[in-house]
């Protein structure tokens, strides 16, 4: 074989190991990228499912009933003409049965409580 022919081959070879190189990395390229597309699209729809739920928590908030119940629970307030019910505890009106259930508590000096803290 004379030397412009093995020379012919030589580069022909190096140009098909190149390409193959850059094949390669092309292909590689293409699935880590469709790895990171299909893990972007998770993440979207779960951002679109917390919007839903956003979006529903928002237009409750903005309900009456909403109001109504952070009314009654936080604020104590009740409709016109309802009846109230409470323990005379909460009144401030001391029940003698419950008096009765709660054992009695020993009053003892800091310096004693102190000692039994730390031995």
């Amino acid at each position: 074989m004379s030397l412009p022919a093995r020379f012919k081959y030589i580069v022909l070879s190096l140009l098909f190991v190149f390409a193959t190189i850059n094949f390669t990395k092309t292909i590689i390229n293409v699935l880590h990228n469709s790895r990171r597309l299909g893990e972007m699209n998770a993440e979207v729809s779960g951002l679109k499912n917390e919007e839903e739920s956003l979006k529903s928590a928002l237009s409750y908030k903005k309900s009456d009933d909403f109001v109504v119940t952070e009314a009654r629970n936080k604020l104590n307030m009740v409709k016109k003409d309802e009846e109230i019910f409470a323990k005379p505890v909460v009144l401030g009106i001391k029940d003698e049965s419950s008096d009765n259930q709660k054992p009695e508590k020993r009053i003892e000096s800091n310096v004693s409580l102190w000692i039994k803290l730390f031995l």
